[in-house]
Formats: C-alpha cells, structure tokens, sequence
C-alpha cells in the first residue's frame, strides 16, 4: 500500500473536477454571474498587487495559491448554480 501521508487528494480531487468540468460542457455559464466577475476582478487586484510587494518571491508563491483556490470558486459556481444542485 506505501505511505499515504505523501498522497496530494486535494491536488486529485481537483484535476477530477476539472476533468469533469471541461467534459460536462458548462464552461459557458463560467461568466454569466456577478460573483463570478467580482472574483475575477479580485484576482486582478492581487495579481496587480503582486510586483509592489516587499519580497516578491514570497508574494508570487502566495499569489499561486491563491489562484489555484479562486480556480476552484470559480469552477464551483459554474456547476452548482441552482439550488436543485446544491441539494444533491
């Protein structure tokens, strides 16, 4: 079986979301919401924000993270987008 502690679900987990994002076909609702767009202006604002940080190198390691969470906001509300989705 090998050592589990080394095994990244939350990375897995993601890439079958994604997966299953791109096959199910529901990119074209991605965009049709207004939180959809504050998120993503929320993201420019820290990409923006990025190059006057005080150590940059730490602040593009967090601005990788931060996007990897926003990604999955934002897939999340692309599919779960109507309460009979959110109830199952």
């Amino acid at each position: 079986m090998g050592d589990r502690s080394n095994v990244p679900f939350a990375q897995q987990i993601a890439v079958g979301t994604l997966i299953g994002f791109v096959v199910s076909g529901r990119g074209a609702s991605f965009l049709n919401n207004t939180s959809s767009f504050l998120m993503l202006a929320l993201w420019v604002n820290f990409r923006a924000l990025d190059h006057l940080a005080l150590e940059p190198e730490a602040a593009y390691d967090r601005l990788v993270q931060i996007s990897k969470i926003l990604l999955m906001v934002f897939v999340s509300t692309a599919l779960i987008n109507t309460e009979e989705r959110l109830d199952s």
